[in-house]
């Protein structure tokens, strides 16, 4: 398999298996619950990438970085593992990724890997108001010949910026038809207060499903009510609900899981937590046997000195006693970042492994690739497998990258392969890279000279990514060899 060289990663991740196509998740097609973060595992690398995110979560995070370095993408590719040769496969890939003057992404396309071709698969435009909070997300698919409009959903905001309402679409052919819309409220700490869902009857809304939260005076949750509508009665009807307990430094330390009977809320499940410090120690799960609380599983979370998780150990309740389940080790490298995740269930004699993943980060320790192997059947086989990398560039802050700055030309573009590069400002470092992230070319000894010359003859015809940076930005500029 060809080395690849990797040159940036911008929020979004890769997150899928074997013959699946990158997914950027930038959405789902109904309301997210807005649960408060639970401790628990972080099974994301522990590096300045944010881990796999939705759209709105990429709009706060850009939203978010006044200062510092930023990672803007300009493609991410995804392999996927054959179990017939025992190899890594490409799969898909996400490109023409396109932003506004402020960094947000307007457009990008997926394309799927025909084994000889790319093919468009799928298309997303997002358009965002003057405060760039995202108010669409319009998804299209390839017909074969031409981009047709499949679905989208538009969003709503208050005067302080909270998301008031989504609103789920599709495309008839001919114009957009409602499906579904979620309509959210606030209290005046800006907490949600309710979540009402609606599907579209063809004429007006329906109520689907409630959920109402409550605070404490700490404005911690404190309760999740689900309920659901009673076409008949016309009325809401109470469905489960959880309760959340906290210990003195406001920490969550209970999670009670109870469904109603018609008359009755019943106990289900109960999660408590202890901490170390400000350290998750243990998780311990319970079910409701009728008359008491019951053992069911135990986990204990281990840290290095850095506070970084290096071990989770899962045991299971046999009755009497704690069995071994589960266990999950976190190796970091010399910066504390977690370069490989390795998890294994125990079968009663051994531990078996069934899941290893690896990740890799630039000097500036944004993630770079990611490979997960998955061992369903045997432990030293994969069942299945996917890895992405994540083309991108960096840039000092959100509103200082600049790729279209005319303080840079290249020429002449097309051309037969030599381009010179001229500058007003002096040159770092440059790199060629061809379309499929390969870097073919490198030179980082120009000495802060203005200009310098490209001679890619000796590469076919096509179109190829020329990235340079005067020190302070970095610019990429496509060319093309005739």
């Amino acid at each position: 398999m060809k080395t690849i060289v990797l040159f940036a990663f911008l929020a979004f991740s890769l997150n899928g298996f074997a013959q699946t196509k990158p997914v950027l998740n930038h959405f789902q097609t109904h309301a997210v619950k807005v649960l408060p973060d639970l401790p628990g595992v972080n099974h994301e690398p522990a590096g300045k990438s944010p881990g796999i995110l939705t759209a709105r979560d990429l709009a706060k995070e850009l939203r978010n970085r006044s200062g510092g370095d930023v990672s803007l993408n300009d493609s991410i590719y995804q392999w996927h593992w054959d179990v017939n040769t025992n190899d890594w496969q490409l799969n898909s890939k996400v490109t023409d990724i396109y932003y506004n003057a402020d960094n947000y992404p307007t457009n990008y396309t997926y394309q799927d890997w025909t084994g000889a071709s790319w093919e468009n698969s799928s298309q997303t435009n997002l358009v965002y108001d003057a405060s760039n909070y995202l108010t669409a997300d319009i998804e299209k698919e390839w017909t074969g010949t031409a981009w047709k409009n499949s679905d989208q959903v538009l969003y709503t905001y208050d005067a302080n910026h909270n998301q008031t309402s989504e609103v789920y679409q599709v495309w008839s052919g001919t114009a957009w038809v409602n499906e579904e819309q979620v309509i959210y409220t606030y209290n005046a700490d800006g907490n949600v207060l309710t979540e009402l869902d609606q599907e579209w009857n063809g004429t007006g809304w329906d109520n689907i499903q409630l959920i109402t939260y409550t605070y404490d005076a700490n404005k911690n949750q404190i309760n999740y009510l689900n309920q659901s509508f009673n076409d008949i009665d016309l009325t809401w009807v109470n469905e489960s609900q959880i309760i959340y307990g906290y210990d003195g430094n406001d920490k969550l330390s209970t999670y009670t899981y109870q469904t109603w009977d018609g008359v009755y809320w019943n106990n289900l499940s109960l999660v408590t937590y202890t901490y170390a410090g400000n350290n998750l120690s243990t998780i311990l799960s319970q079910y409701w046997n009728t008359i008491d609380w019951a053992n069911s599983s135990l986990s204990t979370y281990t840290y290095n000195a850095s506070n970084s998780l290096t071990y989770v150990f899962t045991q299971s309740w046999n009755v009497t006693n704690w069995d071994n389940a589960a266990r999950t080790y976190y190796t970091y490298n010399a910066d504390n970042l977690n370069v490989k995740t390795l998890s294994e269930n125990w079968n009663g004699t051994t531990w078996l492994r069934t899941s290893l993943s690896f990740f890799t980060y630039d000097e500036n320790h944004f993630v770079q690739s990611s490979s997960n192997r998955y061992y369903y059947f045997d432990p030293d086989v994969v069942s299945q497998g996917d890895s992405t990398f994540n083309f991108f560039r960096v840039a000092s802050a959100v509103k200082d990258f600049a790729t279209d700055d005319s303080s840079i030309s290249v020429f002449p573009n097309p051309g037969s392969g030599k381009f010179t590069i001229s500058s007003e400002k002096s040159l770092g470092v440059l790199s060629v890279y061809n379309l499929l992230g390969e870097r073919i070319y490198a030179n980082d000894k120009l000495n802060a000279q203005s200009s310098a010359e490209v001679d890619l003859t000796m590469f076919g015809t096509g179109m190829y990514v020329i990235t340079m940076t005067d020190g302070a930005k970095m610019y990429n500029r496509k060319v093309i060899i005739q």
